[in-house]
């Protein structure tokens, strides 16, 4: 099989010809920390908010129930960069089919979202009652999905500025070779 060779360019001005098999090995080796440094957000983002995006999730909630807020539930918490924070999260009473239900929410907030006595209105999966997407959560979602979103964009720009890289490196394809 004939191997196509790349010309690479020195700081002396000479030429010396690339194996494709190079070629590759540079990408892979510039390509793989780009990989996994765009998806270290991916990952956070997934689990962190895996089991929020999953009860927020409006796939099935067709029914619509009005909920009155019974409480909110203060949790202490710990973060590295802020330190010791109170969070909220409210709980949702409502009726559905005959039966009541008490859920608490997905999301839970450095204030408390709502009113304890408050009335919302929350979507309901009629297949499984306990299962509720709270429309008011879309804007808490939209910023764990745009960061989401970064771990593609990572690695299209990875892949573009390893592409650029590897032309620089070896220079432009030696024609008469």
């Amino acid at each position: 099989m004939n191997e196509q060779n790349y010309t690479s360019y020195s700081t002396t001005g000479s030429r010396k010809p690339v194996s494709r098999k190079t070629v590759y090995l540079v990408f892979f080796v510039l390509f793989i920390p780009i990989l996994a440094v765009s998806l270290v957000p991916f990952l956070l983002t997934y689990f962190v908010f895996s089991t929020e995006m999953a009860q927020a999730n409006p796939k099935g909630c067709t029914e619509s129930v009005y909920a009155v807020v019974s409480r909110n539930i203060s949790r202490e918490t710990e973060d590295e960069d802020t330190g010791r924070y109170t969070e909220y999260v409210p709980v949702f009473r409502y009726q559905y089919a005959g039966n009541s239900y008490e859920v608490e929410s997905a999301f839970a907030d450095t204030t408390p979202r709502f009113k304890e006595g408050e009335e919302v209105q929350l979507m309901v999966d009629p297949n499984d009652p306990m299962h509720v997407y709270d429309p008011g959560s879309r804007g808490i979602l939209r910023g764990a999905y745009l960061l989401t979103l970064t771990f593609p964009a990572g690695v299209i720009f990875g892949a573009i500025v390893v592409g650029v890289m590897i032309r620089v490196i070896l220079g432009k394809r030696n024609s008469a070779a």
